[in-house]
């Protein structure tokens, strides 16, 4: 199959003229003004009477009058974000001539190395299609689109979009960031970021003791997304480490230099390296405490989970003699070692009733040691308003013990609207399109459009996405039938829009 005989064609060709490697929007532009100047150049060449803004954020908002005979409709709201969960534009498929990379049954579009497809880069796509439209077919009400900058990078547009800024109309709001074709997301958790640091300073390396220089290296595990595979049990390589130091320093003082791993709050860390030091003397029996140590961790993570898939098959774990450096003191190398261990990791709360909001996780997602500071940063997320604020006043008292507490990213839960007819409307018509009953649930990782609607408390919000698996990017895939489905559902909703209006 190749990229031409996708359907529906409008779309994919948008997608391949902003996101496509030989795109003339494509080089060095940021995909903001890429959008922008495509969005612009279809106004001014079709006189499409778009009108265009965008905010000191960097979102886009955009207008569009109703066609003729749907004046009365309700305006809606269509939104989606515009940046990418997998960022790597290095890719040496050529997306313009070569085949879709396509699995086995020609099922799922690969994302490998690829900035093209992802969840809401779809919506974008359908979006910049209904708005351009030329042909008469796409007939709709009053429109208003909205295409928030950086949420893989914290939400920032969705979290500084300022009503005031952008004066957004509409009563309904639909949302393209939903990960599961006939589900409709109207609820998700909500989440904090923590930064746990304290300064440090090295010893004179005249002063040191005779030590013995180590460097430990955690690497091969598969990591994963903390709202939707924190459940899979995978593990952490900075917990792994710091099961291994915390198993030293049990026996014998421990000295730091530097530890390094993770790089975002959203992803399990799948790396680290440690350096650190111990007295020379007792060397043989603290090497085979280690190398006790690391046998259980392996045998741990290397066997069968209940998903049916080994935990952790590629997981390494190294530990080497190093040439000398410069340490830390043992006492304050003991209270970042304690922390790392104290952190919690992974599904912390279940609930006694399926699908009941309750549930609550932490991602210990990066450690960096600093000339002068260390730095340790996790991230929480939970359904449940009241459950999750406690959670986080738990992980705050982290500051009793001597460290400062840094919580600068917080967001409440999006409680699930009272069902009304909005929700029931979409349901409906996205049931006629795939003949098969669509669920409602809330979510654990949609959490873009709850901001939005904490925003304008009025407006009725519900999500919809393809159907999507490995959201970590190294593994991730999306159905590509389901951009039909998502297009359809969707040009049915405008032009029906007008029958909740009367």
């Amino acid at each position: 199959m190749k990229y031409q005989d996708l359907s529906p064609k409008r779309v994919w060709t948008i997608l391949k003229e902003i996101y496509g490697r030989k795109s003339k929007y494509r080089s060095l532009i940021p995909i903001p003004q890429r959008i922008k100047q495509w969005i612009v150049r279809q106004n001014e060449k079709f006189n499409l009477n778009l009108q265009i803004s965008e905010d000191s954020i960097g979102n886009i908002f955009i207008t569009k009058s109703a066609t003729p005979g749907f004046k009365q409709s309700s305006s809606i709201l269509l939104q989606a974000h515009y940046d990418l969960a997998n960022s790597n534009f290095d890719s040496k498929q050529d997306l313009l001539t070569s085949s879709i990379n396509l699995d086995p049954e020609g099922k799922w579009f690969e994302i490998i190395g690829t900035p093209l497809l992802d969840d809401s880069v779809v919506g974008v796509g359908i979006i910049l299609s209904i708005l351009t439209d030329t042909s008469g077919d796409v007939q709709h009400g009053p429109i208003e689109a909205l295409f928030t900058v950086k949420k893989e990078g914290r939400f920032i547009g969705a979290l500084y979009l300022d009503p005031n800024e952008i004066h957004i109309q509409s009563q309904y709001l639909l949302n393209f960031d939903a990960v599961d074709i006939g589900s409709i997301i109207n609820g998700a958790a909500g989440c904090a970021e923590f930064t746990f640091w304290k300064k440090i300073k090295y010893l004179d390396q005249s002063t040191q003791p005779k030590l013995k220089f180590c460097h430990l290296i955690v690497s091969g595990l598969q990591g994963g997304e903390l709202g939707s595979e924190i459940h899979f049990f995978r593990a952490n390589a900075l917990k792994i480490a710091s099961r291994i130091l915390v198993r030293i320093q049990s026996q014998n003082p421990l000295y730091l230099n530097n530890w390094t791993g993770g790089k975002s709050y959203r992803f399990i860390p799948q790396s680290t390296e440690v350096w650190f030091a111990t007295p020379e003397t007792n060397t043989a029996k603290l090497e085979e405490l280690v190398r006790e140590e690391i046998r259980h961790i392996i045998k741990k993570y290397k066997r069968f989970s209940e998903y049916g898939q080994n935990l952790e098959p590629d997981l390494k774990i190294q530990l080497t003699e190093s040439q000398e450096f410069k340490v830390i003191d043992p006492k304050t190398s003991a209270e970042i070692i304690s922390l790392t261990a104290w952190i919690p990791q992974g599904l912390i709360r279940k609930t006694a009733v399926e699908n009941e909001a309750g549930k609550i996780s932490n991602n210990f997602a990066k450690i960096q040691l600093y000339e002068d500071r260390v730095e340790l940063s996790c991230k929480s997320r939970g359904d449940d308003q009241a459950e999750l604020q406690a959670f986080n006043r738990t992980l705050s008292c982290i500051r009793y013990f001597g460290w400062n507490v840094i919580n600068d990213y917080d967001f409440p839960v999006w409680e699930p609207a009272v069902p009304g007819s909005f929700l029931q409307f979409v349901k409906h018509i996205y049931q006629d399109r795939i003949n098969h009953p669509v669920r409602v649930n809330r979510s654990y990782w949609v959490l873009e459009p709850g901001i939005i609607a904490q925003k304008f408390p009025k407006m009725q919000v519900v999500s919809i996405g393809p159907t999507e698996i490995g959201v970590f990017p190294a593994n991730y895939k999306v159905k590509v039938n389901d951009v039909q489905i998502l297009y359809d559902v969707t040009l049915a909703l405008l032009t029906s829009l007008k029958e909740i209006s009367e």
